[in-house]
């Protein structure tokens, strides 16, 4: 198997598309989970439950074991984040303009 660095870093809007599609249904699959939570975030310097995994701006205490599979508990701080769906949903639109 051989790989194009080039398609890696300078990605065609195909492949953009293809991925954009990837995290899209990852989000609609995991309605519930932290990764797809408004207030989960990647940023450490935060306030929050800090993990490898991010932290949680709204300070839930479910976060590190629930990022970590460990419980499977509804959140009572989650809110879908709406904005990064409508986000790929926009970028996808985009590319597909462009072929």
């Amino acid at each position: 198997m051989t790989f194009n660095f080039d398609e890696i870093v300078h990605p065609s809007p195909e492949r953009q598309i293809k991925s954009y599609k990837i995290a899209l249904n990852y989000c609609e699959t995991h309605v519930g989970d932290c990764g797809t939570c408004i207030h989960c975030q990647a940023d450490l310097e935060k306030p929050g439950v800090c993990t490898d995994y991010g932290i949680c701006l709204a300070g839930s205490p479910l976060f590190s074991e629930k990022v970590c599979g460990l419980i499977h508990d509804d959140c009572p701080f989650y809110e879908e984040n709406v904005e990064a769906l409508n986000n790929l949903k926009n970028k996808i639109k985009e590319l597909e303009k462009q072929l």
